[in-house]
């Protein structure tokens, strides 16, 4: 967390608190044990994130992860760019991704700049020109420890999954290099994944501000590669959560903070949309989302998107509607 103007006490106190040693503390789910548990969880993630840190990169987070495999200099041509997309998401899931889509890049949800770590300062976010496809790659974690939330146990579920998509969206990038073509890995960094998890179809945005998916609802986190290889697009999926959203604030009656927003969507930016830096708002009458996800004070680019969305319920809905409510009532605000 690096802009001064979100940067606070209990910003950097969350974020610490997945750096304390694994030592017991008062209270069920933050015993030694379950500290053990977390902080070996994260363990990957944290070599990835702080390999180059003293060059001043975060990478997943801050910056994009480097390219531990150079470009192979015989490219594999790509005659049907749908079929290759199929391989790709055949790839992913061999390397042990739960959802795969792909749409192509747009610069409205990508990062101005990002920051050096060794003193805060802004620098290039130097991803490279021409790349026009954007992998969307998404881990499920536990629901058994995702439901016991807040506790150092479902810290463990964030951390696995967080080492593995870095295991994973390096892979997967390393295989597209193989073939010739340029891939960049990614996590938090660069870019917005939410928006390109829409349109790559994995989901729909919900009340709780999350990506519910049909195969796990919200319960999953979500990284990205940019490449030039040729591949076919998805198309945004719907799957009646706006609809159902629209009706619906169990999230927002149940969370502590009282985070997600109450009452019906309404089109603003930033904080004025619903309470929260980025925002989605779903106009169901005119069957469009519009997407205000950033700020020019948060380093982001405003941005508009119009994705198809049906104002109903669609037969895929219930399960996955059913485990985002079920996770909104026991979950903690850090699952965003």
């Amino acid at each position: 967390m690096w802009d001064e103007t979100v940067r606070s006490k209990a910003t950097e106190g969350f974020f610490n608190s997945y750096r304390m040693e694994a030592i017991p503390r008062r209270g069920d789910g933050f015993t030694q044990r379950d500290f053990a548990l977390r902080n070996a969880a994260w363990l990957i993630s944290d070599v990835i994130t702080n390999r180059f840190a003293a060059q001043g990169r975060r990478e997943g987070f801050q910056a994009p992860i480097s390219d531990d495999t150079p470009v192979a200099p015989d490219q594999v041509p790509v005659g049907d760019p749908a079929a290759m997309a199929e391989e790709i998401k055949r790839v992913a899931r061999f390397f042990g991704a739960g959802l795969c889509g792909i749409t192509e890049s747009d610069e409205r949800w990508h990062y101005t700049a990002r920051v050096d770590v060794r003193d805060m300062s802004e620098a290039p976010l130097g991803l490279p020109e021409g790349l026009t496809s954007v992998i969307v790659l998404g881990q499920d974690m536990d629901e058994g420890l995702v439901a016991t939330y807040p506790s150092a146990p479902a810290g463990a579920a964030t951390g696995r999954e967080y080492s593995h998509e870095a295991a994973v969206v390096m892979q997967v990038a390393a295989y597209i290099r193989n073939l010739g073509w340029r891939a960049v890995a990614s996590m938090n960094d660069t870019g917005l994944v939410i928006p390109y998890a829409l349109k790559a179809g994995l989901g729909e945005y919900a009340r709780n501000q999350m990506v519910i998916t049909h195969e796990f609802g919200p319960r999953l986190r979500f990284s990205k590669i940019f490449t030039d290889m040729p591949l076919a697009h998805d198309a945004p999926r719907p799957l009646g959560v706006a609809a159902f959203c629209a009706i619906c604030t169990k999230c927002a009656d149940t969370c502590p903070a009282k985070a997600p927003p109450l009452g019906p969507p309404k089109v603003g930016g930033g904080r004025e949309c619903l309470g929260d830096p980025g925002c989605a708002e779903m106009d169901l009458g005119r069957r469009e989302v519009l997407l205000v996800l950033g700020q020019d004070q948060h380093r982001l680019r405003h941005l508009h998107a119009r994705l198809p969305v049906q104002p109903r319920l669609s037969q895929a809905a219930p399960p996955a509607l059913a485990a985002a409510c079920a996770v909104a009532a026991q979950a903690d605000c850090a699952l965003a």
